[in-house]
């Protein structure tokens, strides 16, 4: 079975991937200014999970709710490639990253549209963003956006793209959707309700932390995506939310902690 973990990890991003074959690719780690979340949250669950090494780290942009947790795994997990946005290549958020993998030698990939990440036959990652060479006005805008198909599942990871941009990608991704990953946490900048109705994915995930102060998710994407059929999960409410699925047939389930 393909598996794909949206980690409660707060108000932040971080996404366990394991291939059909037993590989695994975390997408963000987290982050957060008052809490250590890599430390905390991101390791232990790995740990838990048997994980004692990663395929790929992806990186989709330097915000730190998405990228602190990742330079923890990379100086305490062996990691074979990070992948980061070829955009935001020089951000100088990106430092601390770059620096824990030269230490440890993790050779760096830099991913833009038109990218494909080869794991395993029959397991296919397209890179849908950025787009070679584009003007990126901010972080977001440059966030890396993975599609993963396994026969008849899909799946679209999306960091934390601003609404224009997902509707420019509408129409680079084939419909019906499985799951689409909502991005910058359900915030109004997600708002794309055409965009919603013309994939039509059966599940949306929603990463964010409970109680946040920004109000997020917001209500008019939780009506659009009402609106579109899509059921909606949120690690606020649902914790740690597991898809799994033969490439057919798809389970999906919430994990709530003591702690939650």
């Amino acid at each position: 079975e393909l598996e794909i973990v949206f980690i409660d990890v707060g108000q932040g991003d971080a996404i366990l991937i394991k291939s059909p074959r037993g590989k695994f690719i975390l997408v963000d780690g987290g982050g957060s200014q008052l809490r250590d979340v890599g430390t905390d949250i991101l390791l232990p669950y790995l740990h838990y999970r048997g994980i004692r090494h990663l395929d790929m780290v992806v990186s989709t942009h330097p915000d730190i709710d998405h990228v602190q947790g990742l330079v923890k795994v990379i100086e305490q997990m062996p990691v074979k490639i990070l992948g980061m946005s070829s955009s935001l290549a020089h951000d100088e958020d990106y430092l601390p990253l770059q620096e824990a993998a030269d230490k440890k030698r993790v050779p760096c990939w830099f991913l833009a549209a038109g990218q494909s990440v080869r794991i395993e036959d029959g397991l296919n990652i397209n890179i849908l963003n950025p787009q070679p060479e584009a003007n990126i006005s901010d972080n977001n805008q440059g966030s890396v956006v993975l599609n993963i198909a396994y026969k008849r599942f899909s799946a679209l990871l999306t960091g934390d793209i601003p609404a224009a941009t997902l509707s420019v990608l509408a129409d680079t991704v084939n419909p019906p959707l499985t799951v689409v990953k909502i991005p910058h946490h359900g915030s109004k900048g997600s708002l794309a309700p055409e965009f919603y109705r013309q994939l039509h994915p059966r599940y949306t995930v929603i990463s964010v932390g409970a109680e946040n102060p920004f109000g997020h998710p917001n209500p008019n994407v939780l009506a659009a995506l009402t609106e579109a059929g899509a059921e909606v999960w949120r690690t606020d409410q649902d914790g740690a939310v597991t898809v799994r699925s033969d490439g057919l047939a798809v389970t999906i389930d919430g994990w709530i902690t003591a702690s939650h």
